[in-house]
């Protein structure tokens, strides 16, 4: 994002998290822009809304999966969906919604537990379920880095930057933020950046061109 905040000093920045919880990633982005970025959030959790509204923070209920996002068309800077999309199972609506809102050559932060990861491996060495996807929990997909590349580069709206390993399962904590460094893809959740395409049109395409076996919904009037 500091990267970001270079090429574009004239901008007034709008930063949107989706899912925003307490607030902590949406305040830390905010902060590297020094306050000056305006920032928004969508919670349906009501304790969660009240938290981010006693922060002075625009908050929205919506479903995800069905509603548009109240924001015009390539408005928002940067997107962060962090610790969500494992829960969600119309990914191609919400990444169409994201697409939509993102300005050309603007960022979204995704973050998601890596199925990938050393201990789900060595777990399923032994015939166990990934934790990233458990059945008792409300998790209902799994991402590897190359799944959620393929899936958020589809018909190249969007191009992959770069990606950050986060926790080492079972290690200590400073032993952890060594390991994520050195070897991030076998990290317990991955931080991953993407950059919005000068491609117009709409995500949604893909669910035309393409047969899956799951009719997802495309959201209203679609």
């Amino acid at each position: 994002m500091k990267k970001y905040k270079e090429k574009n000093l004239l901008n007034e920045y709008k930063i949107l998290d989706l899912g925003a919880g307490n607030g902590t990633d949406l305040l830390s982005a905010k902060n590297i822009f020094n306050d000056s970025a305006k920032i928004y959030a969508l919670e349906y959790y009501e304790p969660y809304q009240k938290n981010l509204m006693q922060q002075e923070i625009e908050v929205f209920s919506l479903n995800l999966e069905r509603d548009r996002l109240p924001f015009d068309d390539a408005s928002i800077d940067i997107v962060i969906i962090n610790q969500v999309l494992e829960h969600t199972k119309d990914i191609f609506w919400i990444l169409s919604e994201i697409i939509r809102v993102l300005r050309l050559n603007g960022i979204v932060i995704i973050g998601v537990p890596n199925l990938a990861s050393l201990h789900n491996r060595i777990g399923l060495l032994f015939g166990m379920q990934p934790t990233s996807i458990e059945t008792l929990s409300g998790h209902v997909r799994g991402f590897t880095l190359p799944g959620l590349k393929r899936v958020c580069e589809e018909n190249e709206y969007l191009d992959f930057q770069y990606r950050f390993g986060c926790n080492f399962y079972l290690f200590p904590v400073k032993v952890a933020r060594k390991l994520e460094c050195l070897l991030p893809a076998f990290a317990f959740g991955m931080i991953v950046c993407f950059t919005r395409t000068e491609k117009l049109g709409s995500y949604l395409e893909v669910l035309e061109e393409n047969f899956y076996e799951t009719l997802y919904y495309k959201g209203e009037n679609q």
